[in-house]
């Protein structure tokens, strides 16, 4: 080939370079357009989305903590005036109790069916789940997934921006070195350099039009998948688990790729009061093919199988959980109790103790920023004492989930383990809780609750055979025996209804020195009695700690 006409083909091959390039250059442009479009919608739905939280969580608090607790204590208030006969008090009380329901959506707003959130009539308390689903929960849901969306599609695009970049230097490469195959006289040399920039220009062209073909799909533009997702989670906060299955089903129908309408769904099936395990741990499953970055699958999928029965590949599914999340004390609790399950209780116990000895030194590090306990770790320390009640629970009743003929070993010392291990984490507990450090030294104290008694009036009155206070008491007393507790001692009072902890119940004292040695003890457990106060309907359950370990434990019923 002449050089002249070598230098034509040059020229050629730089023009068709150059107007790849140019076309490049426009869709790094137009993705990098998309990838800033994406981005602003994702900022504002997440501000969004964190404002009406905050906000909604603010208006709810006051409706209920406020406006209810103020109706529930001017109820009070007149029932007390009528037993004792003071009628005009009475009729003031109630009168003023009945104008506090027009004051709040909570006690007289309806939801969409029309449906009233509170029956002053016929309900103890108005239905606070069901007014924040309507009220923001489930607006807040759909932003959510809307940030995430958005977020998902700024990092298709912003990858694609990146890739153009990239081929675009390398056209750029390509064309240097046509240019220089058209200054070099060397035949040689010139075949060189041209057939390397061919080479490097299909490769960029080839890699680019992959990056072209790749989609970028977008959850918003599926309709109808996040707003049946967020209705579901509005059932899920309501715990209608059944019912939020129907929206998560639309959801998937909408988008087959949603991986969170499939961690929902499984959700819904595995608390459902008869949980599906199976349609549970399938879509638990899909979720993880689809996300594997969804850390809280894993301890959703090795709950399930722990369930089950399969404690083997819960045990797998929990260490590989605990590969990226080392610290998840959620996991490390189900590790150890698909291992006590499983029958090795040396392994579990280990398991307990060194989560406990990373628990007490992130709490450690927590106080010397000056910083309070961690929430998650006291809330993991508080759930894996539940599980293992569950489970002593299962080996007791002989009925439940795992079912106990999949359990391993001997139950007798299963049951032994959970009690005595379940009240290790609960001493932890309320020890990092309230001190900053584990609880020291053992319990030698010994502690036993003899009953509770109604000492409202003048004569305590006992609690039916079953333990049930009926009428509402203004006033309930633990009883308890002692053998052992020493002067300087200190002795932590904890009631729960209905699960929860009353936190403001919570009442420590220290042990005097008359008190000393064993006898019997009454302690009153709403330490800022008044008038007015009156023990709600619920279960009861009360727990009494010696220098922060788990001494004895008693509960009871309050019915209307």
């Amino acid at each position: 080939m002449s050089e002249e006409r070598f230098k034509k083909m040059i020229a050629v091959l730089i023009a068709v370079v150059t107007l790849i390039a140019a076309v490049l250059a426009q869709l790094e442009t137009e993705a990098g357009d998309r990838d800033d479009r994406a981005n602003r919608d994702s900022k504002r739905a997440s501000v969004e989305a964190f404002g009406l939280q905050i906000r909604g969580n603010t208006q709810a608090n006051y409706h209920y903590y406020t406006a209810f607790e103020q109706y529930r204590e001017m109820e009070t208030l007149s029932e007390a005036a009528a037993k004792r006969k003071d009628t005009k008090a009475s009729d003031r009380y109630a009168d003023m109790r009945d104008r506090l329901l027009d004051t709040s959506p909570l006690l007289a707003g309806k939801d969409r069916k029309g449906k009233p959130y509170f029956d002053s009539e016929n309900e103890w308390e108005p239905d606070l789940a069901r007014f924040e689903a309507d009220s923001y929960y489930v607006k807040v849901q759909n932003l959510l997934q809307n940030f995430k969306a958005a977020s998902r599609v700024k990092d298709g695009w912003d990858y694609k921006a990146n890739s153009y970049i990239f081929h675009l230097t390398l056209l750029a490469v390509s064309l240097f070195l046509f240019g220089l195959a058209a200054t070099i006289a060397t035949a040689g040399t010139r075949v060189v350099f041209t057939l390397s920039g061919l080479g490097i220009t299909a490769a960029a062209v080839m890699a680019a039009a992959q990056v072209y073909l790749l989609p970028v799909p977008d959850l918003r533009t599926r309709t109808g998948a996040i707003e049946h997702y967020a209705e579901g989670m509005g059932l899920v906060h309501q715990e209608l688990r059944k019912e939020s299955i129907a929206e998560f089903d639309q959801a998937i129908a909408a988008a087959p790729e949603f991986a969170d309408a499939y961690l929902e769904r499984g959700r819904a099936y595995l608390y459902l009061e008869s949980p599906e395990l199976a349609k549970a741990l399938d879509d638990f499953k899909k979720a993880l093919e689809l996300d594997p970055s969804n850390a809280s699958l894993y301890t959703e999928m090795a709950w399930c199988q722990y369930l089950l029965g399969d404690f083997e590949e819960s045990i797998k599914t929990c260490q590989l959980g605990l590969q990226d999340r080392s610290d998840s004390l959620q996991l490390q609790f189900q590790l150890a109790l698909n291992q006590l399950a499983g029958g090795k209780e040396k392994e579990a116990r280990e398991t307990y103790q060194k989560a406990l000895e990373g628990a007490a030194s992130s709490v450690a590090e927590a106080a010397k920023n000056k910083q309070e306990a961690p929430s998650e770790i006291i809330a993991n320390l508080d759930e894996g004492s539940r599980m293992l009640d569950d489970l002593a629970k299962v080996i007791e009743d002989k009925k439940g989930l795992p079912a106990p003929d999949k359990l391993k070993g001997k139950v007798a010392d299963v049951a032994k383990a959970c009690e005595e291990l379940s009240n290790l984490l609960v001493s932890y507990e309320l020890s990092l809780e309230s001190s900053g450090k584990p609880p020291e030294g053992k319990l030698t104290a010994k502690l036993e609750v003899t009953g509770f008694q109604d000492t409202s009036g003048k004569t305590p009155k006992d609690p039916s055979d079953d333990d049930v206070f009926k009428g509402a008491p203004a006033q309930i007393t633990l009883n308890f025996d002692f053998e052992g507790l020493k002067e300087g001692q200190k002795v932590v009072y904890r009631t729960f209804k209905d699960g929860e902890e009353l936190e403001s119940w919570r009442w420590e004292e220290t042990w005097t020195k008359d008190a000393a040695g064993s006898g019997s003890w009454e302690e009153p457990l709403y330490p800022e009695y008044s008038e007015s106060f009156r023990f709600e309907p619920g279960d009861y359950y009360v727990e009494i700690f010696v220098d922060y370990h788990l001494a004895a434990y008693g509960n009871f019923k309050v019915e209307e």
